[in-house]
């Protein structure tokens, strides 16, 4: 059976199921010859739209670290209660993804993309007239975050179905885009409070996050044009299937996603509070969180570069990154210098830009194209979770023991348990028991 054939049929996923990365390299050849230049065309657009549009809503995201300390302040709130607004931003933009599925089928990615920009506009810009907490968390995290839901997994979903050339990297290429946002963002909402406030800030906020329309209308045109004419053999995907719950090592991704979302985040959550905790003040946390974002960006765009010469080996991969997320974890909590700060913060960027930009590659080393959607979108939910959890308890550890030492700590931990189940992986889809056995 040749992979086209392959790629067209439903593929049964248990504990046999194949690896593919070395499939879908050769998928660059499926292209009909006549549609070919267009073709390469559309997917360099369509590649750069997606870029685009993460870099802006997960830039504003990110950028929350600078807002969250202002917040408690403004409305005379707790920690625990401030870190819902990143918290929930993030955790929701992840975990409600699944509840696409159905619109994303019937009306395609594109235009699922432009009614979650629409969402994330709105409810930045009504934020600003908030007069509690309550209110901004519901317009920022709720609202917002069911837009982020769709515009954060739609170019991933586009991209696995339309985009034949280079899709690893493609895929690798994507999520550096929110490290780039970090670094900017982060920068614009330090100067837009200094300059017109908290709530200046987020009406300038609303307006830059509007410039994602014509992106999202956009792929739009492209995904209903490419769909039509049906040169990419590859099955639209569904954002949920349970065949997936068949396969042991979604189980194992569960644990590394919740561990991964609690604690890998942390600088980027928390790294602006904690240097206030440490007398540095806000300016510098700001600077640090955008070093923290820069640093990101240099690490994805490593492993976009990476993935074009080493499509595969994404598991071994992520189990030494997240060894070296820990490290950075017990540099920056066991070190009073600003340098030993700094370098920590640096390396975390650079470890959790790579890891980040890895995870489509590992869900293609495990599972077959057909299912990516769905991997995509199940492991988001344990993201959320997660996510949720980490900026909640991060809150409350600090309210209670006034530090974050104790977050830190439990992140160094989580990291190293990421680093064993992801070897468990490596192992159980390298045959390595069967060539010892042999």
């Amino acid at each position: 059976m040749n992979l086209k054939e392959n790629m067209d049929r439903e593929v049964d996923v248990d504990e046999r199921t194949p690896l593919v990365h070395d499939e879908i390299e050769k998928e660059e050849d499926l292209e009909t010859e006549n549609d070919e230049k267009l073709s390469h065309q559309r997917q360099f657009v369509l590649v750069s739209a997606s870029f685009l549009l993460c870099f802006f809503i997960y830039g504003f995201g990110l950028s929350l670290s600078v807002l969250y300390p202002v917040f408690a302040d403004v409305f005379n709130s707790n920690r625990t209660t401030a870190a819902l607004i990143q918290s929930l931003y993030s955790s929701i933009g992840m975990a409600f993804s699944i509840l696409w599925n159905k619109p994303v089928l019937r009306f395609g990615s594109g235009l699922c993309i432009g009614f979650g920009v629409c969402l994330v506009v709105l409810g930045i810009f009504l934020a600003q007239f908030a007069t509690n907490i309550w209110i901004l968390i519901f317009l920022i995290s709720i609202v917002g975050g069911m837009g982020v839901s769709i515009i954060g997994v739609g170019p991933h979903l586009i991209i696995n179905r339309k985009v034949t050339k280079h899709k690893m990297a493609a895929l690798a290429l994507i999520p550096a885009s929110g490290s780039l946002g970090q670094f900017c963002f982060v920068i614009l909402t330090e100067f837009f409070i200094e300059t017109y406030g908290w709530s200046g800030a987020l009406l300038l906020m609303s307006a830059i996050q509007a410039n994602m329309f014509p992106f999202a209308i956009l792929i739009a045109r492209i995904d209903a044009q490419s769909s039509r004419k049906k040169t990419i053999p590859v099955k639209p995907d569904k954002m949920f299937t349970t065949e997936l719950f068949k396969n042991w090592r979604l189980y194992i991704l569960f644990v590394n996603c919740f561990f991964f979302l609690f604690s890998a985040f942390l600088e980027t959550k928390f790294i602006v509070d904690y240097a206030i905790d440490k007398g540095l003040g806000r300016e510098i946390g700001s600077q640090l969180a955008s070093y923290c974002g820069i640093a990101g960006f240099v690490g994805r765009t490593a492993c976009f570069g990476l993935k074009m010469i080493v499509p595969g080996k994404s598991l071994l991969q992520s189990s030494a990154l997240s060894l070296i997320i820990a490290a950075s974890h017990a540099i920056i909590v066991y070190s009073e210098s600003y340098t030993y700060i700094l370098l920590g913060t640096l390396l975390n960027g650079f470890a959790l830009g790579m890891l980040v930009s890895l995870f489509s590659n590992v869900l293609l080393e495990i599972f077959s194209p057909g299912h990516f959607g769905s991997a995509f979108t199940i492991t988001f939910v344990v993201n959320g979770v997660g996510s949720f959890l980490g900026g909640y308890i991060g809150g409350f550890i600090r309210d209670t023991y006034g530090n974050y030492n104790l977050l830190f700590n439990l992140s160094i931990g989580f990291g190293v348990l990421m680093t064993l189940l992801y070897l468990t992986l490596v192992i159980s889809v390298s045959n390595i028991w069967r060539k010892m056995f042999k």
